[in-house]
């Protein structure tokens, strides 16, 4: 009886494989959208305030939230390397205070009671949202307002919060894992400007033999 092998089976449609593409495909398009002149003018007003030794605070709901704190550690990692030592606050970050907030407040509070109590004329907000209209992120607007920073909406659809921000850039035609994506990618591109402009590449050190984690590896 003949067996069959894994090289005479008939080969599969590979679903996962159809679908990271499609993926992809989308991405490239929904990059290809942005407003590329609206997009550098928001990475320019961050560079300027983190040179300017401005506090910036960036804030998000769910997968914002996680963006939002990845995008703080890298702009006050890339300000810092640069001589640019100023705070960059993911209010989202402390538990304790957001859980607080929303505890004895209310959940649509935990932002905007942070800035009342920290935020300075000139400091920069900027908000992650693929809606864009969470009611944290309007009163946290509003109070960027009241107090006189610079606010920035890097959002999916230009919902009820738009209308509060001094400077907006879409990107993500209001897909969730599409815009997540492009608000990584967005803090990254601050952190080129950082940079200088230059792209950062991992360098193995040479003659490297052992496990051991080394300088600026991850």
């Amino acid at each position: 009886m003949h067996s069959t092998t894994a090289t005479d089976r008939p080969k599969q449609s590979d679903p996962g494989g159809t679908v990271a593409a499609l993926y992809l495909d989308d991405l490239a398009r929904a990059a290809q959208r942005v407003d590329r002149d609206g997009l550098s003018t928001a990475v320019d007003m961050i560079h300027g305030a983190l040179v300017l030794g401005r506090r910036v605070y960036v804030a998000g709901n769910g997968g914002s939230a996680g963006a939002s704190i990845h995008i703080a550690a890298d702009w006050a990692n890339a300000a810092a390397a640069v001589g640019c030592a100023v705070p960059v606050v993911a209010l989202c970050e402390n538990i304790s205070r957001l859980t607080a907030i929303a505890n004895d407040r209310s959940y649509a509070d935990v932002f905007s009671d942070q800035l009342r109590t920290s935020g300075q004329p000139g400091d920069v907000l900027v908000l992650l949202s693929v809606s864009g209209q969470s009611e944290n992120l309007l009163r946290a607007a509003t109070v960027a307002h009241e107090l006189h920073m610079t606010s920035i909406g890097i959002l999916g659809h230009r919902g009820a919060v738009a209308a509060h921000l001094d400077h907006v850039v879409l990107m993500g035609d209001r897909d969730y894992g599409i815009a997540e994506d492009l608000h990584i990618a967005f803090g990254h591109m601050v952190v080129r400007q950082l940079d200088g402009g230059r792209p950062r590449v991992f360098q193995p050190a040479p003659n490297h033999t052992d496990n051991r984690m080394g300088e600026g590896v991850r």
